[in-house]
């Protein structure tokens, strides 16, 4: 088939329409079915297919190797700017939570002060949960948007500390069977400035707190994972 001077092979055509299909599908499972947490990451794989039909469609058109590499190099360059900018500049329009620059390694020394060696860790989300995981390989790490996905832990001997943050997503306050960890006596709270080559020190802080878990039923719920 031909069109606009370019001529498509029926093979390039399926690929470009494999790419519209399932650029539908993502869009209908957002729209229809309230799936959330769809970033730029998954429209790789989505248009990587009409990427390869138009690649070769431009490639025959073009007869010439070089007059293809020389735009994606500028593209290369584009997109590598735009990267550099979100560290060299933290914050928005570049990035809202930068988590690059999240003062993790802030926790470690208050932790291991506070926590006895080998204490389950309980925290809000994956990112202080994989920070945790290395600092602490000691200790069981549990996590609570993954919880239904880990298996339970078999000692009960062993104590449990919530290590929790409200900065750390997007403000939301704590659930309200956590929220006694605000005013609990033996919460230890860490007030981590953030550290950037052109900004002063503390241009942003974290704040974290590490609480332990005494009630029964939360223990055992979250900690042990007796969640059946």
């Amino acid at each position: 088939a031909r069109g606009r001077g370019l001529v498509w092979y029926s093979e390039e055509r399926l690929l470009i329409r494999i790419s519209v299909m399932a650029l539908l599908l993502l869009t209908a499972a957002v729209i229809l079915f309230g799936i959330g947490n769809v970033s730029e990451r998954y429209l790789t794989p989505v248009l990587l297919p009409a990427y390869i039909g138009m690649t070769s469609v431009i490639l025959r058109a073009q007869g010439s190797l070089g007059s293809w590499i020389r735009p994606c190099l500028w593209v290369a360059v584009l997109f590598t700017g735009l990267r550099l900018m979100t560290y060299l500049f933290p914050g928005p329009p570049f990035c809202e939570d930068c988590r690059e620059f999240v003062p993790y390694d802030a926790l470690e020394e208050p932790i291991r002060s506070a926590v006895p060696e080998g204490s389950i860790l309980f925290v809000r989300e994956e990112n202080t949960g994989g920070n945790m995981v290395a600092m602490f390989p000691a200790s069981p790490v549990r996590v609570l948007t993954s919880f239904k996905l880990m298996a339970p832990v078999k000692d009960e001997g062993q104590k449990c500390f919530y290590v929790w943050s409200e900065d750390t997503v997007d403000g939301v306050p704590l659930s309200p069977v956590f929220d006694y960890a605000y005013d609990h006596p033996d919460t230890v709270l860490v007030d981590a400035p953030w550290h950037h080559p052109l900004r002063k020190t503390g241009y942003r802080r974290t704040v974290w707190g590490i609480t332990p878990i005494d009630d029964p039923v939360l223990y055992h719920h979250y900690c042990i994972g007796e969640h059946g």
